[in-house]
């Protein structure tokens, strides 16, 4: 890439997107080999994805083209990205929809937005239960096997009325590397696509804001963290509820086809010299 290279302000910009990735990859050994068998596929993907907005035949050939990938490689690479989701990514993703369920549904939560114990079964079935929030979820695990799993988590407890408590504060996937692994890219790629389709263009601006102050005490810095951890709770909560009450009326309409990513993030580190 020599100066007058027309890519050159967006190499650069990926360098500081990159950084970090790379650093956790040589923290985890994994080497450039891998590396470069990764890119293969995203950049594989990629092309796919955008031949088929375009409409129309996609061919290895055409992928070839556009990768800079042999083509030879192109069918392998391809059907090594049609794998299923990993049980650690299921289980994750099913327990991140009972906490937003049970912090957006009516009944489930206090006046002060708070999520209210709930009783693992009832007698009424259009009651509050435990039971009943994992059964709107999935039928594809039994309540009792995740409410187990969360008690021995310390997502759960239970209070001497034998109710279960949610402690959606503290909420982190059982500690497994895998799961939050599973989280960790959600974020980072929800985050990233808004990134990429506002310098694309590709639709109105989407929201992403940050704000960043250097030249702060080490007490200001933790005063601010805490601020922040605070403030981003109450409007993730507040959000949540919202979003499930938009998602109750259009299901009951029969309207979907869309989905929102809406999230908070807060990192120190001390000035460069």
């Amino acid at each position: 890439m020599t100066l007058l290279d027309p890519n050159k302000a967006l190499f650069k910009a990926l360098q500081t997107m990159l950084r970090p990735l790379f650093r956790l990859l040589v923290r985890k050994g994994i080497g450039y080999p891998a590396f470069t068998e990764l890119a293969k596929q995203l950049y594989v993907e990629a092309a796919w994805r955008e031949e088929q907005a375009k409409g129309g035949r996609i061919t290895d050939s055409r992928l070839s083209t556009l990768t800079g990938i042999h083509r030879k490689e192109i069918k392998r690479l391809r059907a090594e990205l049609e794998q299923p989701p990993l049980p650690s990514e299921r289980k994750a993703g099913l327990a991140a929809q009972l906490v937003s369920q049970w912090l957006g549904r009516d009944g489930y939560v206090n006046d002060d937005g708070t999520p209210r114990p709930l009783p693992y079964q009832s007698d009424d079935k259009d009651a509050p239960s435990f039971h009943a929030l994992v059964q709107s979820i999935t039928r594809d695990v039994h309540p009792r096997t995740l409410r187990d799993t969360l008690l021995e988590q310390g997502f759960l407890r239970e209070d001497d009325q034998g109710r279960l408590i949610l402690d959606e504060a503290g909420y982190v996937p059982d500690q497994s590397w895998e799961e939050t692994l599973f989280f960790a890219g959600k974020n980072l790629g929800a985050h990233s696509a808004t990134v990429v389709d506002n310098l694309l263009k590709t639709a109105p601006p989407q929201l992403d804001r940050a704000v960043y102050y250097y030249r702060l005490s080490e007490q200001s810095a933790t005063e601010l963290e805490q601020w922040a951890r605070e403030a981003a709770l109450e409007l993730l909560r507040d959000f949540n509820r919202r979003a499930a009450e938009l998602q109750a009326q259009d299901k009951a309409r029969g309207e979907d086809g869309h989905g929102v990513h809406f999230g908070a993030y807060f990192h120190r580190e001390e000035d460069k010299a």
